[in-house]
């Protein structure tokens, strides 16, 4: 795909998911390489899987193609969700969670949110 055309790519995610998520207090921000973190406040582990396969969806249905993929034909994300209530020191555990769940989701079938 190239490096240029990639860039390209999470742009148009970054922008996606952005309009996607405009409740008050939501956040979306890149982080790494490839991947996003969606911050979803007061908001429960049932509904922010809602919202994150919503989020899916609205990125597949770009169908941003992806020639050298061996998954599919377009360019789709997988997403690792958990909740919690937080206390000045779950950062790192909440990041973690998060992290566990999306190599789960990745591991599953990818395209999935887990």
């Amino acid at each position: 795909m190239g490096h240029d055309n990639g860039d390209k790519i999470l742009q148009i995610i970054a922008q996606t998911l952005r309009d996607s998520f405009r409740r008050s207090g939501e956040i979306v921000c890149r982080y790494g390489g490839e991947e996003f973190i969606v911050i979803l406040p007061n908001t429960t582990r049932d509904e922010a899987m809602k919202r994150a396969d919503y989020g899916r969806k609205v990125v597949e249905e770009l169908k941003i193609p992806h020639p050298d993929s061996s998954i599919g034909p377009y360019v789709t994300v997988s997403g690792g969700v958990e909740s919690i209530i937080p206390t000045n020191d779950d950062y790192h555990f909440l990041e973690k969670l998060v992290d566990q769940n999306l190599y789960k989701a990745k591991e599953q079938s990818r395209n999935c949110i887990y």
